[in-house]
């Protein structure tokens, strides 16, 4: 019975725990910022919000997602960095660091 129950488990929880998983890419181009964010299974997110934070921690946009492939947000914050995350409710959150160097043009 414990052998089936650990089957179970090793069969069931992987697909369980995909399903939360959100990947988050960001770059620059141009004077925009392009945000993706994308379920497990490849799927865009349609719903959720974009926050960005300067190297000091600061909120410097906050927005919703579009719905397409990439979100494109203005350039905002300094050349030391900047933190992007997205929140698609239900504990799907990511993040993507855009350091001095991919900032840069």
């Amino acid at each position: 019975m414990k052998a089936l129950l650990v089957a179970v488990c090793l069969i069931v929880l992987p697909g369980v725990a995909s399903a939360h998983g959100l990947s988050v890419f960001a770059f620059r181009q141009g004077e925009t910022l392009g945000v993706e964010a994308k379920f497990a299974n490849g799927r865009a997110v349609q719903q959720g919000l974009i926050r960005i934070l300067d190297a000091d921690d600061q909120v410097v946009f906050e927005g919703p997602v579009s719905g397409e492939e990439t979100t494109f947000v203005p350039l905002v914050g300094d050349e030391r960095g900047l933190w992007v995350e997205v929140d698609a409710g239900n504990d799907h959150f990511d993040y993507w660091i855009l350091t001095p160097s991919d900032l840069a043009e």
